[in-house]
């Protein structure tokens, strides 16, 4: 006599926390299922696709958000196949979300991918408030501004930065922000390994308030060149309406007298040496540049969706042919906190 014993239907399907807990299972080892639970929550929008943003998409993508819509109004070029890897020369002609947006899908299905193909200048209000995340790539700082100001009225996480040839840089603002800070201690006597969580916040500046803020004595002193570099080269480009050469010497040197006095520096305080590097590092993209910025940029988003560790404040700077990378806090504190609400808790885990 045979007997054959089925187990109930109900064990026999595999929900969908169960199917995506495998899935995500060397992360949750890493952060905790807390953590994973607010990635899987979160709904990204990426501006432009150039080798910058295709680094934080693949990163985020792996990690599981709910969604990521990719924002290009531009079309492939082969001077975007050197640091865009998602892309190839047959790609040229196309419009470069729509490029990249199946490649990015298959590294996982349960992330729905999707693109628009608006104009940075045109989002609106209305557009933005459908996510948690917006992160603004290869923009012009005033465009950044604008969408941060935005995010801000709709507490709307926000990240604007750009790679140019050994040069990078990105710009973090999470309003109010709380985060679980976890310190590991080891007992001398047993051995043993004990974790203690607390719970933080950090307050952050709106961009806005960064570009009409002069630097402090001591920011001066220790503030990254690029940082004024950057602030040169988006004057120069709006006044110019395109990327400046070393042609363009008296709108530089202008835009540089300009940027300077703004800043509370002297006007001597950026080498001509190291603002020439700058200029002549414009037109490329360097995919291990786009690599060192994209990586940290999207560990640093991470950890703002997930509130796992604390994050930077507020402004990050590379430099690729001194192979180093600052952080530096700019803008005023006192503004960021007056215009922000209070920190909220962490919000409940959301179902999976």
């Amino acid at each position: 006599l045979i007997v054959f014993v089925f187990p109930p239907r109900a064990a026999m399907k595999r929900s969908k926390d169960d199917e995506s807990n495998e899935i995500y299972d060397r992360q949750i080892r890493l952060w905790g299922v807390d953590a994973q639970k607010r990635i899987r929550a979160t709904r990204v929008l990426v501006v432009k696709m150039r080798g910058l943003a295709v680094e934080l998409c693949k990163n985020l993508v792996l990690a599981g958000v709910q969604s990521m819509t990719l924002l290009d109004a531009e079309n492939v070029t082969p001077a975007d196949l050197g640091a865009q890897f998602y892309l190839g020369v047959d790609d040229c002609g196309k419009n470069r979300a729509e490029a990249c947006a199946a490649r990015l899908q298959k590294l996982n299905p349960m992330v729905a991918v999707s693109t628009a193909h608006t104009q940075p200048a045109d989002l609106s209000a209305e557009f933005v408030s459908q996510f948690d995340l917006v992160v603004m790539t290869h923009c012009l700082l005033s465009e950044m501004a604008r969408v941060n100001d935005m995010c801000r009225e709709k507490h709307i996480l926000f990240f604007g930065g750009d790679t140019f040839g050994f040069f990078g840089y990105f710009f973090l603002d999470l309003q109010q922000h709380s985060f679980v800070k976890e310190t590991k201690a080891k007992d001398r006597e047993t051995g043993e390994e004990t974790v203690t969580k607390q719970e933080s916040a950090m307050t952050f500046c709106s961009l806005t308030s960064v570009l009409h803020h002069k630097l402090t004595p001591r920011q001066r002193k220790r503030a990254p060149l690029l940082l004024p570099a950057i602030r040169v080269l988006d004057h120069c480009t709006q006044t110019l309406k395109r990327q400046p050469t070393l042609d363009d010497q008296t709108a530089l040197e202008e835009a540089q007298q300009t940027v300077l006095r703004d800043m509370g520096l002297a006007a001597d305080a950026v080498p001509a040496d190291y603002m020439s590097r700058v200029v002549r590092s414009l037109s490329a993209e360097l995919s291990p540049v786009c690599a060192v910025v994209g990586g940290v940029l999207a560990s640093e988003a991470i950890k703002a969706i997930s509130g796992k560790d604390e994050p930077i404040n507020n402004f990050f700077c590379y430099d690729g042919l001194d192979t180093y990378g600052l952080v530096e806090k700019l803008g005023d504190a006192a503004t960021a906190a007056s215009a922000s609400a209070p920190a909220p808790p962490l919000e409940a885990p959301i179902e999976l």
